[in-house]
C-alpha cells in the first residue's frame, strides 16, 4: 500500500504530473477491483491513463475512474468505498490526500482509506482536503513533458521559425484583435436596440 501512495498524482504538459488527453467518457474501467490501483480526478489524462490500464498487468493492473459519469463510484465493490465522482485535478488530489490521511471525504460513509492510490491531476498544488500536499505524502510524477512546436502551411507567410516569446507576443496580440471586435459588435448591438427596440421593451 506504501508504494500504491507514492504513485500519488500525474501531470500533462509543462506542470506537474500527469497523463495527458481528453476524450469522451466511457465506463470505468476494472471498476470495483480489490487490487488494481485505483484513479481518479482529471479527464485531460484520463485517455492515457485508459490506454495504460489496457495493457497493464493484462489490463488488470489499473483501475480508471473517468471524470464524468455516474453521479458516485465504487472503488474496491464495498459500501465503504463509495462516494462522490471526484471531477478535476483538484477533486482528485482531494481524494487521493483524504485516502491517505483516512479521512472521510466527497460523501463517503467512512474514512477513504485504501479507497485512492492515485490522482491524475494537470496542474501541482496542495490538496485542500487533510493531510494536504504540505506534508510530504504526496509525490508528482512529471508525465508527457514533451516539448510542444507549432505547424505552418508550406504556404503560409507565417514564419517558420518563431520562438517562445513570438508565439506569446502572436497569442496576446490576437487576443487583443477579438477584445476589440467584440466591443465594436456590442456597440452595433446596442446602436440597434436603441433605434428599433420599442420603449420599455
Amino acid at each position: 500500500m506504501k508504494n500504491k501512495k507514492a504513485l500519488a498524482s500525474m501531470a500533462a504538459g509543462l506542470g506537474l504530473i500527469g497523463l495527458a488527453f481528453a476524450g469522451p467518457a466511457s465506463a470505468d474501467t476494472n471498476q470495483g477491483s480489490t487490487t488494481a490501483l485505483a484513479g481518479v480526478g482529471s479527464d485531460t489524462s484520463q485517455d492515457v491513463v485508459e490506454g495504460l490500464a489496457g495493457i497493464l498487468g493484462g489490463g488488470t493492473s489499473i483501475a480508471n475512474y473517468k471524470a464524468t459519469g455516474s453521479a458516485t463510484i465504487n472503488t474496491r465493490g464495498s459500501a465503504a468505498c463509495t462516494f462522490t465522482r471526484p471531477n478535476g485535478s483538484g477533486n482528485g488530489l482531494n481524494a487521493l490526500s483524504a485516502a491517505i490521511g483516512g479521512f472521510a471525504a466527497f460523501g463517503s460513509p467512512g474514512s477513504l482509506n485504501g479507497c485512492v492510490d492515485f490522482a491524475r491531476s494537470s496542474s501541482g498544488g496542495n490538496p485542500s482536503t487533510p493531510p494536504g500536499g504540505g506534508t510530504g505524502k504526496l509525490t508528482y510524477v512529471p508525465f508527457a513533458v514533451d516539448a510542444v512546436t507549432y505547424a505552418v502551411l508550406t504556404v503560409s507567410n507565417v514564419p517558420k521559425n518563431l520562438n517562445k516569446a513570438d508565439l506569446f507576443d502572436t497569442l496576446a496580440n490576437a487576443k487583443s484583435l477579438e477584445d476589440d471586435h467584440v466591443a465594436a459588435l456590442e456597440q452595433v448591438v446596442g446602436a440597434f436596440k436603441a433605434e428599433f427596440q420599442p420603449s420599455g421593451a
